[in-house]
């Protein structure tokens, strides 16, 4: 079974670099480690929000990602920044000719068109539903999300990533920043 970003990007999968590759094709696992930077929305709303969801701390944090595959080809996303773990289900979504990347956390599941090209991904977040309900646009929490790759200490590769989770009226409840190497071969 090819992977899930594989199935999702189609052809655009051989255009994304090598360790973006390697990190989306656990062969039952990959694991990676770095660094990255926490920031948290400044509203009292947006700070009960983030530490109800278990949410990582704002700061500087080592992170450690562990990507499993399941049975039903589902990647498991377990990120650890710090002392938090957020663990995240994604999985195909079809509709009509065109993939889509699903992910679930909490009860939220959100739908991702992905754009893959030389320099990463990037992530275009397309629907959100919360308990199974879908939330129009003016509701819903809003997603910027890309990987790239950089330059590590004597030219190896890095997986960088950039995330910023918005809710309306609110602005941030989180964004994360960072880089990652991989510990798998």
């Amino acid at each position: 079974m090819s992977p899930l970003y594989a199935q999702v990007l189609g052809a655009a999968w051989e255009d994304i670099p090598a360790i973006t590759r390697h990190l989306h094709s656990p062969d039952p696992i990959v694991t990676f480690a770095g660094e990255v930077e926490v920031r948290r929305g400044t509203s009292p709303l947006t700070r009960i929000l983030a530490q109800t969801m278990g949410l990582p701390q704002a700061g500087h944090h080592r992170a450690r990602i562990t990507v499993s595959r399941g049975d039903d080809g589902d990647e498991i996303l377990e990120r650890r920044y710090g002392e938090t773990i957020l663990t995240t289900r994604q999985y195909l979504i079809t509709r009509g000719k065109k993939q889509f990347l699903g992910e679930a956390f909490g009860p939220f599941r959100l739908r991702f068109d992905l754009c893959g090209h030389g320099a990463g991904i990037d992530f275009m977040l397309s629907s959100v539903k919360a308990w199974s309900i879908p939330l129009p646009r003016a509701m819903a929490l809003s997603v910027k999300a890309s990987e790239r790759v950089g330059e590590g200490q004597e030219g190896q590769a890095r997986h960088c990533f950039d995330v910023e989770v918005s809710l309306p009226g609110l602005g941030r409840l989180i964004a994360y920043q960072g880089w990652l190497e991989s510990l798998s071969a």
